[in-house]
Parts: C-alpha cells; structure tokens; sequence
C-alpha cells in the first residue's frame, strides 16, 4: 500500500530537487531573479495538467500562486531548447520514482517469469519543434514533428522502463533495452517491433514472443512449403486455425500460427473476401 508520505516525497524529489538539478544542468536558469528551476518546471507541468492545449494565462496565473510574478513573454523566452531538455530529463526522474503498480494476476502468466509489453505512444507537435522531434515530413497526412515514447512494461512485477523520448521518425525497435528478458519470459509486440532477425534471437536465447502477422512476411508450413496467408485462412472451414509455420526465406523460424474467424460484421483486416484477424 502506497502512503500519502510516500507520494509527497515522491513529488518533492522530482518537482524540486530533480527539477533544480535539471535546469542548472541545462543553463536553463543562470541565475535566480524571477523563478528558478522548481518553479519553472511546477508552472509548466501543473499548467499544461490543467490546460492540455497550452495556456499562458494559466501559466502566469499558477506562478503567481507560487509567488512568482512573470508576464507570458517572460515565460515565452524560457521556452527553449534548454526547456525541452529540463523536461525530459524531470521526466526520466519521474519515472525512476514509481512507488508500487499492481501487477497483472492471471495463472496462465504464472507460466513465464517474465512478461513483457513493448509499445510506443506518438504525440503531434508544433511544426516549430521539427529540428528536435522531426515527425514523417509535412506532406499531407504526415506531420512535420512528432514525439514518439517507446515504452516496456513488464505484467508479473508492474514495473516499467521509459518512456523515452524519440524524434517521430524513429523506428520503435531502435531502442535496445536492458538488461534484456530472462530466459523463457514472454514478449508481446506490436508491429513497430516485428524484425525476424531480432524474433529469431528471441527463439534462440529462450524466449517466447506473440506478435501479429505483418503482412508481405514469407510464411512456410511446417514441412517448409510455401503459403499465402490469404489463401490458407479463405480455403479453411474452421473458425479457428492453430498450427506450427515457418517465418523468413532465410530464417525459417519456426512458430505457431493462431487465427480466429470474426463475424461478419467486423472489419477485414488483410483482403475484401478475408475476415480473420
């Protein structure tokens, strides 16, 4: 159980000490006139917890309950490189302070020692942050800065690593982390993470791995036939398919192929006569 002490310190070690430590490690404040590094970074962080959107009427507002008084222009000028590095490094000390989560209990877990998730959250920035977060372009449908936060949780424990911070043009399996999963832990990914070289390690060092199908993937039976994915789920008549394939012309790795019929109504996903996921 979590105690309020516990929380306030918590709070205390990032929202004032790290934060301190971050703006002068960053040349962010120089010296002390108008604020200093705890305060800026509390204005920015309970504003923008207020105001999701940006609001400097409710940054000068909060700094003025802090005792500060700044006009917008003042906190405008402070919105710099400088800043974007403070926050990111008060963040990475605001994920070293997770107190407790609640692990995940299901006894079919208990199977693996570990099991890890492995995702990315992508946030749109302004296009003005592009040379630090550059995004896909700026052509239509793209956007020219972007922030993507790969992240891994492990289930068993509630303990999580990252977000780290990335350009959005950054491949989500760029990130290597560590130390890696012990010996027959399962990881689950998403398609950002799919890399048959990287699956077929995962195999070979003892772990196991769920991820989707990523179309254009070669896919060979068991006996090393072969097999398009299309065809092999519209010539079937079970509802559910479960059987050892292979992956990769030149891995062949082997795995188990599992696939379930959605009703009619849902959305098919990998061709218009196709409607297994």
């Amino acid at each position: 159980m979590i105690s309020i002490a516990q929380i306030a310190q918590a709070l205390r070690t990032v929202l004032i000490d790290q934060a301190h430590h971050a703006a002068t490690t960053h040349h962010l404040i120089k010296r002390k006139r108008r604020l200093d590094g705890a305060q800026f970074v509390q204005i920015v962080v309970g504003s923008f917890l207020a105001h999701p959107a940006g609001c400097y009427a409710t940054m000068v507002a909060l700094a003025s309950d802090l005792g500060v008084i700044i006009t917008p222009q003042g906190l405008c000028d402070r919105l710099n490189d400088s800043a974007v590095a403070c926050l990111e490094q008060v963040l990475a000390a605001t994920m070293q302070q997770v107190l407790a989560a609640d692990p995940v209990v299901l006894p079919l877990l208990g199977r693996f020692p570990a099991v890890e998730v492995h995702d990315t959250t992508i946030i749109t920035l302004p296009d003005t942050l592009a040379p630090r977060f550059a995004g896909c372009g700026g052509s239509r449908g793209q956007v020219a800065a972007a922030v993507k936060a790969p992240f891994r949780w492990e289930l068993r424990s509630g303990r999580l690593d990252g977000p780290i911070l990335q350009a959005g043009r950054s491949a989500d399996r760029a990130v290597a982390w560590l130390p890696r999963a012990a010996v027959g832990a399962l990881r689950i990914r998403d398609w950002g993470f799919w890399h048959l070289d990287d699956l077929t390690q995962d195999a070979q060092d003892g772990r196991v791995w769920l991820l989707r199908y990523k179309p254009g993937t070669a896919l060979f039976t068991a006996e090393g036939q072969r097999q398009d994915l299309v065809d092999l789920l519209t010539t079937t008549t079970d509802d559910q398919v479960d059987r050892q394939i292979q992956l990769g012309v030149k891995q062949r790795l082997p795995c188990r192929l599992v696939a379930r019929r959605l009703p009619a109504a849902q959305p098919r996903l990998y061709a218009p006569d196709c409607s297994w996921s």
